[in-house]
């Protein structure tokens, strides 16, 4: 159970190479000029077999370079089972698909917050992340470079195999692209404000 509001392919502005992306429904920070203002409202939970299934089979069809998750809150109460039951997902299809997983994650916690949660799906988590970005948006923090929204924000690499893609994530150009959402029916705008169009 949670609360899935979007689920893209073929990202290239996020992430590392061609990711796919998933942002979860719900934040209860309501950070000022978010990112996603959209995913904010707290939405009841569903059950998510169908949307794992779409995932699953996306993974498929785009094999992704990386997986990204966003919101809202990936790691709130609501959503943080689902967050590790798609990113199992990712890693199962990935490997089976002789494929080294790649696994970025933005949340509103810090890292200090999420380990002295201590219940049993956040520890998991923590084993399978290889990137955090953590902290809350700050907009007078605002940064226009590299992969997180504002200067407080960190680039953490979870795994320590992937420190030198953390540190790339950090400084890189900051870009932005259209997606169309066969869900949405529309064009969705990808990527953290400020950063140039993909051509």
């Amino acid at each position: 159970m949670g609360r899935v509001a979007l689920i893209l392919a073929d990202i290239k502005v996020l992430g590392r190479g061609s990711a796919i992306c998933v942002w979860f429904q719900g934040c209860g920070r309501r950070c000022h000029n978010c990112e996603t203002p959209e995913f904010q409202p707290l939405l009841p939970s569903v059950d998510l077999s169908s949307a794992l299934r779409k995932f699953e089979d996306s993974i498929a069809v785009s094999a992704p370079d990386s997986l990204v998750i966003s919101g809202g809150e990936p790691l709130s109460t609501q959503n943080k089972n689902a967050t590790l039951e798609f990113i199992k997902t990712y890693r199962k299809s990935v490997i089976r698909s002789g494929l080294r997983p790649l696994v970025f994650l933005y949340t509103g916690y810090t890292l200090e917050e999420l380990k002295i949660m201590a219940d049993e799906t956040t520890d998991e988590l923590l084993k399978v992340i290889d990137i955090l970005i953590d902290g809350e948006y700050i907009d007078e923090k605002r940064t226009n470079s590299g992969g997180a929204g504002s200067s407080n924000q960190r680039i953490i690499a979870i795994n320590p195999a992937y420190a030198k893609i953390a540190r790339e994530y950090a400084t890189r150009e900051r870009r932005q692209q259209f997606a169309w959402s066969e869900q949405a029916k529309k064009f969705i705008l990808v990527g953290l404000k400020g950063g140039k169009f993909n051509d």
